[in-house]
């Protein structure tokens, strides 16, 4: 199975659901519209369930969990509402294997950089205190828009080669690991998946964001593709991975069964 090209068409189809959402009077603002990813966060559920041992775990998200809500984790300092959980079965029932978030950043990436990193180590700090892995999804269009407080295009952003904004990604995952290592805690994700993609369009400059939606409707998910040598420098960080789900996917396995072997040992 070809994990990136399937990752790529819930990607695309993510973008109808947005787009169908707001021509159909269903979402004021299509860019903050949380249930629009509930299809994606079931899809993510759906392939990991792919890679673990199901008769261990059990895959959680709003949309297979009865009662259609989030799994709310027990942080070290606040609740946190999950996209993903991975829970155990049977004598392990109660126990939360695995935490996975996912973000796909539609507009403005660059403004925003910055505070999405800090979310991300927020996060982390606020789930694996409580000594469970964590894992971030952070999915970026290669060409995006830059919008106005009222939703107008003033220019797009494209993701170059030599992107700064993704070095500095690195530079901090680097940084933090050192100072993690010298306190002997790991305070970043378990795994970091960076999925940068082309979309067939652009949106032009001036232009209402929300008028454009429309539009979108009529590509199809084969004229997504990933960007070739795009970002590969920052494949030399074995937590983060770029452009590379099916690893991404592996690494939550050997992880949650690492744990598992743990919480077993110590239960005899």
């Amino acid at each position: 199975m070809d994990y990136n090209k399937s990752f790529l068409k819930t990607i695309s189809d993510n973008y109808k659901d947005i787009a169908n959402a707001f021509i159909s009077n269903q979402s004021k603002d299509p860019l903050r519209n949380g249930t629009k990813v509930d299809n994606i966060h079931a899809s993510i559920a759906n392939n990991i369930s792919q890679w673990i041992d199901t008769e261990k775990f059990r895959v959680v998200t709003k949309k297979n969990d009865v009662n259609s809500k989030e799994y709310n984790f027990d942080g070290f300092y606040k609740p946190k509402k999950c996209d993903i959980a991975i829970l155990g079965r049977n004598k392990f029932e109660n126990h939360v294997f695995g935490i996975i978030e996912f973000k796909n950043h539609l507009s403005s990436i660059a403004k925003n950089f910055g505070n999405n990193l800090n979310n991300m180590i927020g996060d982390s700090l606020n789930i694996k205190l409580n000594k469970t892995p964590f894992f971030y999804i952070e999915c970026y269009p290669k060409v995006s828009p830059i919008l106005t407080k009222e939703g107008k295009v003033t220019k797009n952003y494209e993701i170059t080669k030599n992107d700064n904004l993704f070095q500095k990604s690195l530079d901090l995952y680097k940084n933090v690991k050192i100072k993690s290592e010298k306190l002997n805690f790991d305070s970043l994700p378990d795994g970091f998946l960076i999925f940068v993609y082309e979309t067939p369009w652009k949106f032009s400059e001036g232009s209402n964001y929300t008028n454009s939606l429309e539009k979108i409707l009529k590509y199809k998910s084969d004229q997504f593709y990933i960007p070739e040598n795009l970002i590969s420098k920052m494949n030399e960080q074995k937590e983060v991975f770029v452009n590379d789900y099916e690893n991404f996917l592996k690494k939550i396995n050997e992880t949650v069964e690492a744990e598992y072997a743990k919480i077993s040992n110590n239960d005899k």
